[in-house]
């Protein structure tokens, strides 16, 4: 008689191990799919900018470099707002 209950205990023990297996199965396939997505959303971004930053490359090395040089000084000096005349008195 014992042995029918013990039996009967194991199988239950056995039926809430496999729920707690899928669960934690779900939850990790869940888990996964998320991180996925997030990789597939870096790997758009980061082809972006690389397309972006291999224009800009092209652009900087077609230049002259002199011609670099003032361009930045113009557009640093447009950010810096550095009137080109003394403000009138």
């Amino acid at each position: 008689m014992p042995d029918r209950y013990i039996k009967r205990k194991g199988i239950i023990f056995e039926k809430i191990a496999e729920k707690g297996d899928t669960d934690q199965l779900t939850k990790l396939q869940k888990e996964n799919r998320v991180l996925s997505e997030k990789v597939e959303r870096l790997e758009e971004e980061y082809n972006k900018l690389r397309k972006a930053s291999e224009f800009i490359m092209s652009v900087v090395e077609s230049m002259d470099t002199e011609d670099l040089k003032k361009k930045m000084f113009e557009r640093r000096k447009g950010e810096l707002s550095i009137p080109t005349e003394p403000p009138p008195q």
